[in-house]
């Protein structure tokens, strides 16, 4: 009953559901600045393109079809010039999994900020990629 109960709470949030566009996006998570995980496929002169990965539950996962897309993300407070891109594609890896923090939308795109998992000396640690 309680696993019925969470199942059904998660579906009410949509926190199990897949975000294939920025308004299939709930105004409620841009508004409580919600992170969400995600897979970068490629770094583009509008930002990055994003797969969002939801919450899972196994029992689910097995027999649910996944929809396709990717989200538009911007880095909130910065201008993406060619150099920026060029730095960004030497930071952050093709399939890399990172969360990003909504923080606002503009027609087909997300403003966030970005975390990337960083591995150095067996630490790790999450480095916040924004504008100061």
């Amino acid at each position: 009953m309680a696993v019925a109960g969470t199942m059904l709470l998660l579906r009410s949030i949509r926190m199990t559901s897949k975000f294939t566009s920025s308004s299939d996006i709930p105004v409620e998570f841009i508004r409580k600045n919600v992170k969400l995980r995600g897979r970068l496929r490629r770094i583009t002169e509008d930002g990055l393109e994003i797969e969002h990965i939801p919450i899972t539950l196994p029992i689910i996962s097995s027999w649910k079809k996944e929809p396709c897309g990717v989200l538009l993300v911007k880095l909130a407070g910065v201008e993406l010039t060619e150099t920026g891109k060029l730095w960004l594609q030497e930071e952050l890896k093709p399939s890399q999994l990172l969360w990003f923090q909504l923080l606002g939308k503009e027609n087909s795109a997300l403003f966030c900020y970005l975390l990337v998992n960083k591995m150095g000396l067996r630490v790790m640690k999450w480095k916040r990629l924004y504008a100061a």
